[in-house]
């Protein structure tokens, strides 16, 4: 057998023709039919020729949406209801910061006036001006006392000496300087002499002690007494001030005037009912009187007729 016999032929026609169909084939596909835009002709659509955004959902991915936005709304809806109501909150919180700020200014200018305040620390610092200068005055009126009775003058004669004291000092200031210049030793033997022969010691220089102990009580006593009157005229000043204050307050006005006219309401009933009882009074007194004209004439009836009986 001859390997030849075996294989198929190929003669260059046959491959000729079939390059020739398959540029037929080419041909076909390239060539492109104008189509006349005159006539509408409808288009169908499936879902491959369909961008994805023209693919309709699903049912439920539709509500899932529908769904998220609602919630949305409601979250936005809820977000403006609380600044809503935190607003408020600090709206009303700034108006009772303010109100309870007006009050308290209004109760302390009430209380404790600008001008009165002013007043009230002049006149404390003339009152310690005062207390200052009669301290002072009593210093002075004490030390003029002391250097009155316990200073002397040096002088080259005795007699003129004494004759000085004599015309300055009466005796018992000279007793009193005497005795303050004597030696300690020999004052108390001079009070022993005297305790011994019954003589007072030196009752004068007591009584001028007590005396001027008195008198300086008395003196520090009125001056209390004025300081006291003083107190008492300011408080009266500023109670009459506070009142008047506190009378211009509208809120006290207004009480007052619902106090005025229920006071008038009260002073009219009572007025009504007086008249009531008066018109009561009459009629019971009017009564009383037509019954015992009523009894007068029946027994003047009867009187009639007892006589007229007897007769």
């Amino acid at each position: 057998m001859s390997r030849s016999n075996t294989q198929p032929t190929h003669s260059p026609i046959d491959s000729l023709s079939g390059n020739h169909e398959n540029e037929c084939n080419i041909d076909q596909l390239l060539f492109v039919e104008p189509i006349p835009t005159n006539q509408s002709q409808s288009i169908s659509f499936n879902m491959t020729n369909m961008v994805p955004s023209q693919i309709p959902m699903s049912v439920n991915a539709f509500e899932h949406n529908n769904m998220t936005q609602r919630r949305e709304i409601r979250r936005n809806r809820r977000r403006r209801q609380r600044q809503r109501r935190r607003e408020r909150r600090e709206a009303l919180r700034q108006q009772q910061q303010q109100q309870q700020q007006h009050l308290q200014s209004r109760h302390q200018r009430r209380r404790y006036p600008r001008r009165s305040g002013q007043r009230r620390q002049e006149r404390y610092q003339r009152w310690q001006a005062r207390l200052r200068q009669w301290e002072l005055e009593r210093n002075q009126r004490s030390q003029r006392r002391r250097q009155e009775a316990f200073t002397y003058v040096r002088f080259d004669s005795l007699d003129s000496y004494e004759e000085l004291i004599d015309e300055i000092f009466d005796e018992t200031l000279l007793e009193v300087y005497e005795w303050e210049k004597t030696d300690p030793n020999e004052r108390w033997e001079q009070e022993q002499i005297n305790e011994l022969e019954g003589l007072p010691v030196f009752e004068h220089i007591e009584q001028l002690t007590l005396i001027q102990d008195e008198l300086e009580q008395l003196e520090q006593i009125n001056h209390i007494q004025i300081l006291k009157e003083e107190e008492q005229h300011f408080q009266l000043e500023q109670r009459e001030q506070d009142e008047s204050i506190e009378l211009k307050d509208p809120c006290v006005l207004e009480y007052i005037s619902r106090m005025e006219d229920d006071i008038e309401q009260l002073r009219q009933i009572d007025a009504l009912q007086t008249i009531d009882d008066e018109i009561l009074e009459e009629q019971k007194e009017k009564r009383d009187n037509e019954e015992i004209i009523q009894m007068q004439q029946w027994e003047h009836i009867a009187f009639l007729l007892q006589q007229f009986n007897q007769t």
